[in-house]
């Protein structure tokens, strides 16, 4: 999709604390979990799309895997 899905689903947790305690449980992880969440919601959302946004600054890049940072929506600003 694009990084106007990735700001949709971050004004989306932000909104909603069901949401926002579930993507922020060790069963959201990593970029795959918050995905399937988000498609579980109505977003079309891709792995790639945390990948490319702001230059991938929602994603740990020491890690082995693709792991989202902490609070990852709180990075993007409110729109």
């Amino acid at each position: 999709m694009s990084a106007q899905a990735v700001i949709d689903l971050a004004n989306a947790i932000k909104a909603d604390a069901t949401l926002k305690a579930l993507c922020a449980s060790s069963q959201c992880a990593d970029v795959d979990d918050q995905c399937s969440i988000a498609k579980e919601k109505g977003f079309d959302i891709h792995p790639h799309d945390f990948d490319q946004f702001n230059n991938g600054d929602l994603i740990e890049t020491d890690r082995e895997d693709t792991f989202l940072k902490p609070s990852w929506w709180e990075r993007i600003p409110q729109q």
